[in-house]
């Protein structure tokens, strides 16, 4: 779900943009807050919330300047700025794409037809980043997090030795013979660069591996 903030006075504008949002995004798919004054719209960006798309009305509490746009920017690293005037010649629609900001600029000839493409070409360089966010979790996760090393079997051997259970007690829980349920120990305690249980169980919850649930092979 994307994160919304729309900044405008205008009641009949706000539920333009507001239904566009909707239409293009569907129902769940964003959240959307609204606010009538410059003053709360800061409120609300500087609160610690990170918001996908601000929407802003550029005569909102008195002219904007470019200090203003860049507080915002400051105050929201990320976001995707849509800025809204009255002024028919002010501003000319069109989208900047700036390293990490992205800038789309609605004017009195805006129409219908290009708010929605704007909004569409939002939504797809939204999605793209957070594939690409995912795609860097992943990557991280598999770097960082020596848990991913073991195998299905040998996770399940870690999982019952955070439990408590002694080698013979891991053997009959996984039908399988002590001696083999040492070796698996030793593997676990190698590929995690360990050579204890209580080292065991602080990398389990450096990790968050004690949540995770046993393979279906558990009985």
């Amino acid at each position: 779900m994307y994160h919304i903030l729309v900044a405008n006075e205008c009641a009949p504008l706000l539920w333009g943009i507001k239904s566009i949002l909707k239409t293009v995004m569907g129902p769940s798919g964003c959240q959307v807050e609204v606010v009538t004054s410059r003053s709360k719209m800061f409120a609300h960006i500087s609160s610690g919330k990170t918001y996908d798309l601000i929407i802003m009305d550029a005569f909102m509490g008195g002219p904007m300047n470019c200090s203003t746009l860049e507080q915002v920017r400051q105050l929201q690293a990320q976001t995707k700025l849509i800025v809204t005037t009255k002024e028919d010649d002010l501003l000319d629609c069109r989208i900047e794409i700036d390293g990490t900001h992205t800038l789309a600029l609605w004017n009195m000839r805006t129409s219908e037809d290009e708010m929605f493409r704007t909004i569409h070409e939002f939504v797809r360089l939204m999605q793209r980043e957070q594939e690409y966010s995912r795609a860097e979790v992943e990557l991280h996760n598999c770097v960082q997090n020596p848990f991913i090393t073991l195998s299905d079997r040998e996770a399940d051997v870690a999982r019952l030795l955070l439990r408590g259970y002694g080698i013979l007690e891991v053997g009959n829980e996984l039908s399988i013979t002590s001696s083999t349920a040492s070796t698996y120990k030793s593997r676990i305690f190698k590929k995690l660069k360990i050579n204890n249980i209580l080292a065991l169980s602080k990398q389990a919850e450096l990790y968050g591996f004690i949540a995770e649930p046993f393979t279906e092979e558990m009985h």
